[in-house]
């Protein structure tokens, strides 16, 4: 299957079989037409609590994980490496609900992705991402370094 052929529905329904997100509540609302705007959520539920009872914070990160590499791979080609480069979380309040994750990307976000790859050079971009609770309030923040480098083309 050609990643940069499927839908975003379908996209959906396959990463709902993905192994790394098997039993931790985490599920995949929406992806765009455009692959701009991912909606993650993650239940709560007995299987991905903590010791304290409130959502696991491993869990609440892996959210993010994916959503920024398929957005700029998606957006930009098969020409382009996007890898991860560094993450951080920052824990707000304790997640005791569903919570969901907006992750977008905008247009001047690839522009300015394009400016700074346009000689093969590697470029560093970070992303923020607001985990919220079912309240919308902000339970955790994560930011995303992405690892973006235009692939040289073979000779």
């Amino acid at each position: 299957m050609n990643f940069f052929a499927i839908s975003g529905t379908t996209l959906k329904r396959i990463m709902h079989f993905w192994p790394p997100l098997w039993f931790t509540g985490i599920s995949f609302e929406h992806i765009s037409p455009d692959y701009r705007h991912i909606r993650v959520a993650m239940a709560f539920r007995f299987y991905n609590k903590n010791l304290h009872g409130l959502q696991y914070g491993g869990n609440l990160y892996s959210m993010t994980d994916p959503c920024h590499i398929m957005m700029i791979l998606r957006n930009l080609g098969p020409t382009y490496r996007v890898l991860d480069k560094g993450a951080s979380i920052d824990f707000i309040r304790p997640g005791l609900s569903k919570v969901t994750a907006d992750c977008m990307i905008t247009e001047a976000d690839l522009e300015d992705i394009k400016a700074n790859t346009v000689n093969g050079d590697k470029y560093f971009k970070d992303f923020e991402i607001e985990i919220k609770d079912a309240n919308n309030e902000i339970v955790a923040k994560v930011i995303k370094k992405m690892y973006i480098r235009k692939k040289k083309p073979l000779k």
